[in-house]
């Protein structure tokens, strides 16, 4: 099982608390007379005239357009441009649809596999290693007549030399890159020769070994590539022999530069948490902000009243394109800060929104505090990927298993305080009984 078949169990799990939050709060609640439609603005009074926020919102908008150079106003300085068709299509689209309702939250984390933390000087030493064993295999099965010099010995004791001081020097540690890169290019050759040689049936190497050699050679590629151009950086930088798929992303947190495992780009609501995007790369998170909010739709039938998340999710493209729908976005504007000074109600609604975003910083804190989020041990992309997703779900689960028991302990806490009730009024009159009267005087004292 993997992304899309967890997440298509934590949309059953969200539905579960809908229907028993429906069930418990408002399924019977009476609607307003003065709505008559589902994006309306319900005025309660007898205001039939009064029209729907999006029909007005679109009008402001479709004139923003047609007067001025064909710019759409509404947005803003920098705002997206909308041809007048687009606003058309805008309007009708916002005269259909349900009055936006709900908060979502986004954030993006990385679930850091297990792995040892890699620098070049140990990944060319366990890599002259691998090969080393290969060279071993393929002169068991007859490659060589002679087995070929790798000089492991000296190999490894100018590795240790480096690796066990507290302190490298640049120039030394350079020195020692050198000197793995020349005994890893030596042992590629043999391998190579070997290969070549070899008259039996079939290849001589299991799948896995076939798969290491290539990860091997594109680690000395890319080590080599780094060390003539003087740099520490690299497209597709592999930081591990047994999991090449797993890629550096730089985070930028305090005590942790740098992160080695899957980022999610993770969307939540009412405490249930969903992952959006998966991926082995580093990209910006703000790209899965259109993709969460349709996600949103899809499940509820409308948009959500607000987006809480971080500024990097605030860009000006995103900003449009929640106006567009009448989103609100919980960050701080762009561009100077306005003259209009704010209320002290709107100040404390901003505040109390941003704090909300707490909310999915300590989903992800009791994801890897609690079921190690942070320690994926599975080596296979496929696997990693399942076994992340199925904490999330575990996470729902628990999740909506507190608010059944805390539901259930309340109807049980009422029930048995009405069984005790009745026990002591029972087959008598309430105020005019001898046992009543002798009960009470005895809780009394």
């Amino acid at each position: 099982m993997g992304i899309k078949e967890f997440d298509s169990l934590n949309v059953i799990v969200i539905k579960k608390y809908k229907e028993l939050n429906n069930g418990g709060k408002g399924s019977f609640k009476k609607k307003s007379s003065g709505s008559c439609s589902s994006g309306g603005n319900s005025s309660g009074g007898g205001n039939t005239n009064s029209r729907s926020n999006s029909s007005r919102w679109v009008d402001s908008l479709s004139g923003s357009v047609e007067g001025g150079s064909g710019k759409s106003k509404g947005f803003g300085k920098g705002g997206a441009n909308m041809e007048k068709g687009e606003v058309e299509a805008v309007a009708g689209s916002n005269s259909e649809l349900p009055k936006n309702k709900g908060k979502l939250i986004l954030d993006a984390t990385v679930c850091e596999q297990q792995i040892s933390y890699p620098t070049d000087l140990s990944l060319l030493n366990k890599s002259r290693e691998e090969t080393e064993r290969l060279i071993d295999i393929l002169h068991r099965l007859g490659c060589s007549k002679k087995k070929p010099r790798t000089y492991r010995r000296i190999a490894k004791a100018s590795y240790l030399r480096i690796a066990k001081k507290r302190r490298k020097g640049k120039s030394e540690l350079r020195k020692g890159i050198k000197q793995q890169l020349n005994y890893l290019r030596r042992n590629i050759k043999s391998i190579h020769k070997q290969l070549d040689n070899f008259t039996g049936e079939g290849f001589p190497l299991s799948y896995r070994d076939q798969k290491l050699f290539w990860v091997i050679q594109e680690v000395y590629r890319q080590q080599l590539e780094m060390y003539k151009e003087r740099r520490h950086r690299c497209s597709d930088r592999i930081v591990n022999l047994y999991q090449p798929h797993v890629r550096p992303i730089v985070r930028g947190k305090e005590g942790v530069d740098v992160e080695f495992g899957a980022k999610l780009g993770v969307s939540m609501e009412d405490g249930f948490v969903r992952i959006n995007t998966f991926s082995w790369n580093a990209y910006n998170e703000s790209s899965d902000l259109k993709k969460q909010v349709e996600s949103y739709k899809e499940l509820h039938g409308y948009y959500p009243e607000v987006v809480i998340a971080d500024s990097i999710y605030g860009s000006r493209e995103n900003r449009s394109w929640l106006k567009r729908r009448n989103i609100r976005f919980s960050g701080k504007a762009l561009g100077r800060p306005s003259k209009t000074e704010l209320s002290a109600y709107q100040k404390r609604k901003q505040r109390d929104e941003r704090r909300m975003r707490n909310q999915i910083e300590g989903k992800f804190g009791q994801g890897k505090n609690g079921y190690n989020l942070n320690k994926i041990r599975a080596r296979q992309p496929r696997t990693s990927e399942s076994w992340i997703s199925c904490i999330f779900f575990v996470m729902n689960l628990v999740r909506l298993y507190k608010i059944i028991y805390e539901t259930l302990g309340n109807f049980l806490f009422a029930f048995f305080k009405l069984v005790i009730i009745w026990s002591i009024l029972d087959k008598d009159t309430i105020f005019g009984s001898e046992i009543f009267k002798y009960r009470a005087l005895k809780l009394k004292y």
